[in-house]
């Protein structure tokens, strides 16, 4: 069971469940009036991954953390910071 909860934490999610994820988390942060202090450790976290220099990835973790980064990048650069915080608490 927990080899197969793990395998589903790390699907890829099509375009519209990211989005879904992502609106759902805006509500959810707008309706509390903030984040929680466990999204707040993933919020803190997606921007210490922002901060740190690309490395070549050698392990599959760190090809994870990797691609989490350059999407991060993306999100930063084409957007806003505040949507790199709404990615970090609603793709999780």
């Amino acid at each position: 069971m927990e080899a197969s909860k793990s395998r589903r934490q790390f699907q890829s999610l099509s375009i519209d469940e990211a989005l879904a994820k992502i609106r759902t988390a805006v509500e959810t942060i707008n309706l509390r009036g903030g984040v929680k202090p466990y999204e707040r450790r993933r919020v803190k976290e997606a921007f210490t991954i922002l901060s740190q220099i690309a490395k070549s990835p050698s392990i599959k973790t760190g090809e994870r953390r990797e691609s989490y980064r350059k999407f991060l990048q993306q999100i930063r650069n084409g957007c806003r910071p505040q949507l790199v915080v709404v990615s970090a608490v609603g793709l999780r």
